[in-house]
């Protein structure tokens, strides 16, 4: 594909990403002129790398951790979404200046539009938490967030608040506390993501009450956290079904037809190897 524009991924650790696998699969399966590669930077880099977005031959690029909020602020044009939760993870190169977008958010009401849930525990007040609270509006009016970082915890809150919600701050250690007063919890953060990684947010014994479960992270095999909620009998969105939803929502921007929505569908359960979850139960673990 020697004439193929390039859609980038910029963030601190692609390489546990299955964006290119998916894309190029797709991209080559209907002979479309791009190529997805993926860029790991450090943090010094950032502005050079938005920067070359805007080189003629990039279309777009996907901005993941840690990087969604700074990106925000070196695009030239934000959408509603972006203004609002300050944060994107798809900027679209135009004549070269850059639209930002987040189809995170996109993919968090897609979601929420399956199931009624009121009240919610947020894990997690980086840019994907910020997506989750962001694309909940309307469907959550409470909701109880903790970070490691109280800080960061504290911002989000208030910014939720602004956007009609019922917002407070739990202590990390304190999680516990509030996992039986939500029927959904959200795991915003990336614990769970490595393979060896057999730690989850939420103890498996405080999901007896059982919560609807999203939990952005997606691997191989299933993290804790996901065989947990499913063993309790959560209904439960795991990574790989936000993975499709937000890619699907990347169509309209990058001027795609719309029938691709089933081809990266498609892709994304070739590359994993499993499908994805959506509300599902465990009958749904057979690929």
């Amino acid at each position: 594909m020697p004439d193929a524009r390039q859609i980038v991924l910029i963030g601190g650790r692609t390489g546990a990403s299955y964006s290119p696998a998916v894309w190029n699969r797709v991209f080559a399966d209907f002979a479309i002129p791009l190529e997805y590669r993926s860029h790991d930077i450090q943090p010094t880099d950032l502005a050079r790398a938005v920067s070359e977005v805007r080189d003629p031959g990039v279309a777009a690029a996907n901005v993941t951790m840690p990087y969604k909020g700074r990106a925000a602020e070196l695009a030239d044009v934000r959408d509603e979404d972006v203004e609002r939760a300050g944060v994107t993870n798809f900027l679209v190169n135009r004549s070269g200046r850059l639209h930002a977008g987040n189809t995170d958010l996109e993919a968090v009401r897609v979601a929420l539009r399956q199931i009624t849930v009121t009240s919610a525990l947020v894990l997690g007040a980086g840019g994907a938490g910020t997506a989750a609270l962001g694309g909940a509006v309307g469907a959550v009016r409470h909701v109880v967030i903790a970070d490691r970082d109280d800080a960061a915890a504290r911002r989000l809150a208030t910014r939720a608040s602004g956007w009609g919600m019922r917002a407070s701050v739990v202590a990390w250690e304190a999680i516990g506390g509030a996992v039986e007063g939500a029927d959904l919890i959200v795991n915003a953060t990336p614990i769970g993501m490595d393979a060896d990684d057999q730690c989850s947010p939420v103890p498996g014994e405080l999901l007896r009450h059982r919560p609807a479960v999203y939990d952005f992270v997606y691997r191989k095999d299933m993290t804790p956290l996901q065989v947990m909620a499913l063993d309790a009998g959560c209904r439960l969105y795991d990574g790989l079904a936000h993975l499709t939803q937000q890619a699907v929502a990347m169509i309209p921007g990058l001027g795609l037809p719309a029938e691709l929505a089933e081809a990266i569908a498609q892709a994304t359960l070739a590359v994993a190897g499993r499908k994805p979850l959506s509300w599902g139960d465990p009958q749904q673990l057979s690929a």
